[in-house]
């Protein structure tokens, strides 16, 4: 441009331009390289380095259009006033060309104006969101203003109606809330992007959070290796209130895949005050081998409830001890199997009874026993002597079956009762019941007589060990007569076994099968059998040492379903009795299935072996689970009783009751109750499955027993059962087992509830009515 040269007035900034200098001034996008100030007190001319100028006239309107200014010669410098640098910046540019002067339009630029700067929200409860507030941006710059983005930071959420754009004047709303995670006080900023000076522009938030607030020591528990139906040690999660206000905790439960392997306490309450914390305990009891998961799900009132706990651990399979071998030969029976245990513990001593060598017509070779003297850890395994003469051709009898065991505390005795057989060619006979006495479990006493008869059949024994009871070591013997129709006898012992009183019937001679007589502490003695025909569960009493007996009552009607695959079972009762004399006693029962497509295992008590509770079921799974339960053995703690009584129940079961002999998979379960029974714990698998192709045959099908058994010692539940591997060539591979190590049940909160049910309408067995007395040997 001619006539600027620069040392006349230089600058590069944005601003108010006064005499010799440009200043910032406010929001102008203005740059000048080159500024000459011309002035005739009529035009005032401001030169850029663009060869651009802005003419201006003192006084006058500002140019509008192009319009030509005349300049004078005679030249003065003047300081510009606010005013023409506010036109300056607003209006025009004007092009210099020759003595006169072009103007053009000058670019137009946004500004972006906030009707506040800072919002402050009232006091919320955290995980609660606040009403709203809103601020109100304004374009009140000359130019269109784009925006790129709208964002809120912390605890705040924010919307608006702004678009990506906003014209002149235009104006639009954010809209901001306040939904604070924690106590105390909750900073943001809303935050606009745009193309105007000083973006992002910002708005200050502020609130406070009040309210409880759970914070966990861990999100995650995760337990070692653990067998199946064992518990492990406790594990803990610390739950603390950092809130400002107190916690309200409606809850803590174990939820999740697995969730009845594990169990919890906790000593929470429903109020943490704030600050304050308390322990959930976690205990983990696999009820199957591998990878096991659950949550811990607390509900309360803070935020993020439930607030939850992962569970992790391995179940590993139960570790089986063979108590026994069939070592027996003859080629009249099944060898080598081992079938239908008992167990009685007292002290640390535990003994299993149980058939070895099994006839397919009944009996077996000979009775076994296996003796721990130290709570299961070691074992003692033998035969009895005296009875069959498979053992010594000396001895009097063919066979044996159906052996119980008892222990007499009086007389520091243990009895075991055998059914001795003969066998002819008109069939296989019970012409006695048989006791065998032992001091030590180990070394036995050839058998005693305690009574004879037609053909008798499944003989029980138990022994009066109540120190306050007035029949203290009395010791009674339940069989019955399949001659005389299933007549119920009794006989009683006071020396330790060594003589037996005479036979009696009940007062109303009731016939039964099945009996497993119990005592409680004042001495009554209580038995409950199945009737003849095992339609009923029954029960029969005496209250003076045996020497009558009551009539039978009915306890419930018995309503099963037949096991598949040809397997032989039935639903004769277990029973056991607790320190406070109370009853249970369990069987195989159909009556919770539709259709009685499979059987539960359900439990009866009485404190007086005369009035009963309705049967209710075990809640090993869901009644429409398709899963088959039979044959259970219930053991109580000896030294627990009443809502504190430690149950548990061994029981054999198919995974899917529709089966078939080929098909069907015969697996041993248990399950454990710390409260007397209103909850149980999860059940576990302790062997299978196995083949029922591996099982002996009987004329009543394939045989792991009539019975199974349980019992406790010192605090651990020790069960005994038949387990069978496949055959090698035409020999069995069936035995006597237990587990390496006591069951434990879970120390803390089991996990199924013992509701009440309701039976099905009108349930029914699936198979038709006995027509004769049952004989099962």
């Amino acid at each position: 441009m001619r006539g600027c040269s620069a040392p006349e007035l230089l600058a590069r900034s944005h601003g108010v331009i006064r005499t010799g200098r440009i200043d910032s001034f406010g929001a102008l996008t203005y740059q000048v390289a080159c500024v000459r100030i011309i002035s005739d007190n009529r035009n005032v001319l401001l030169l850029s380095s663009t060869a651009l100028v802005d003419c201006l006239q003192p006084g006058l309107p500002v140019g509008r259009g192009r319009r030509r200014y005349p300049i004078h010669k005679k030249q003065t410098m003047r300081r510009l006033s606010l005013s023409i640098i506010t036109a300056l910046a607003m209006t025009e540019l004007v092009s210099c060309g020759g003595e006169g002067i072009t103007t053009t339009t000058s670019p137009r630029a946004p500004a972006v104006t906030l009707s506040a700067s800072s919002l402050t929200f009232s006091n919320q409860s955290v995980g609660t969101a606040s009403s709203a507030k809103t601020v109100t941006l304004t374009d009140t710059g000359t130019g269109t203003l784009t925006i790129t983005g709208i964002s809120a930071t912390g605890d705040y959420v924010q919307t608006n109606n702004c678009g990506s754009t906003l014209a002149v004047s235009a104006n639009c709303i954010i809209t901001i809330t306040f939904s604070p995670t924690a106590s105390g006080s909750r900073t943001g900023r809303i935050l606009v992007t745009d193309n105007a000076p000083r973006s992002p522009q910002m708005v200050s938030l502020i609130g406070n959070g009040v309210g409880p607030v759970v914070t966990l020591s861990v999100s995650r528990l995760t337990f070692s290796s653990q067998n199946v139906s064992t518990t492990s040690g406790e594990q803990s999660v610390t739950l603390t209130n950092s809130g400002n206000a107190q916690l309200t905790v409606s809850g803590v439960t174990i939820t999740g895949t697995n969730s009845g392997d594990f169990a919890q306490s906790n000593n929470c309450g429903s109020i943490v005050a704030t600050g304050a914390s308390c322990s959930i305990n976690v205990t983990f009891t696999p009820s199957g081998g591998g990878a096991r998961a659950g949550l811990i799900s607390i509900a309360d009132d803070g935020p993020g409830s439930p607030q939850t706990v992962t569970l992790n651990g391995t179940g590993v399979a139960a570790t089986l001890h063979k108590l026994s071998t069939d070592i027996f030969t003859n080629a009249t029976s099944q060898h080598a199997t081992e079938v239908e245990p008992d167990t009685f513990s007292f002290g640390s001593t535990l003994i299993s009874v149980f058939q070895a060598g099994r006839f397919t017509d009944g009996g077996s070779s000979e009775i076994g026993f296996a003796t721990s003297t130290d709570g299961g850890t070691t074992w003692t395994s033998g035969f009895l002597p005296g009875i069959t003469k498979i053992q010594d051709p000396a001895n009097p009898y063919d066979r044996a079956t159906d052996p119980a065991v008892a222990y007499d505390s009086a007389h520091g005795v243990w009895l075991i009762a055998t059914l001795p057989l003969l066998s002819s060619v008109s069939g296989v006979t019970g012409p006695a019941v048989l006791v065998s006495r032992s001091i030590d479990g180990v070394n036995w006493d050839n058998p005693i007589t305690v009574a004879i008869g037609g053909d008798l059949d499944k003989p029980w024994i138990t022994c009066d060990n109540w120190p306050t009871s007035p029949f203290y070591g009395n010791c009674y013997f339940e069989w019955d007569d399949f001659g005389s129709g299933d007549l119920i006898g009794m006989s009683t012992s006071r020396d330790g076994g060594l003589t037996w009183g005479p036979g009696l019937a009940t007062a109303d001679r009731a016939a039964g099968i099945g009996g497993q007589p119990v005592v409680q502490p004042n001495g009554t003695v209580v038995v409950p059998i199945a009737d003849g025909f095992e339609a009923s569960i029954l029960v029969f009493t005496s209250m003076n040492g045996g020497a009558s007996w009551s009539g039978t009552k009915t306890v419930s009607p018995i309503v099963d379903h037949a096991e598949a695959g040809d397997l032989r079972s039935g639903p004769l009762p277990s029973a056991e009795v607790d320190a406070a004399g109370k009853v249970y006693v369990v069987w195989q029962d159909c009556r919770f299935r539709s259709s009685c497509a499979s059987n539960d295992i359900v439990m009866t008590t009485s404190t007086d072996g005369v009035t009963w509770t309705p049967p209710a079921r075990i809640p090993i799974d869901q009644p429409a689970s398709g899963v088959d339960h039979f044959i259970p053995g219930i053991a109580v703690d000896p030294a627990t009783s009443g809502s504190a009584a430690h149950l548990g129940i061994t029981y054999y079961f198919y995974p899917q009751s529709n089966c078939t002999t080929s098909t069907c998979q015969l697996d041993v379960g248990f399950i454990s109750s710390q409260d007397g029974g209103t909850t149980w714990s999860a059940p576990g698998q302790l062997a299978g499955p196995m083949p029922l192709s591996s099982l002996p045959s009987t004329d009543q099908g394939r045989m792991v027993g009539d019975y199974i058994s349980t019992s406790y010692v010192n605090g651990l539940a020790h069960s005994s059962f038949a387990v069978a591997y496949p055959e090698i060539g035409t020999i069995f591979d069936e035995a006597i087992y237990t587990t390496a190590n006591g069951l434990s049940a879970p120390t803390i909160g089991e996990v199924f509830l013992h509701a009440v049910e309701t039976p099905v309408p009108n349930p029914a067995s699936d198979h038709s009515p006995r027509q004769m007395p049952a004989r099962v040997r």
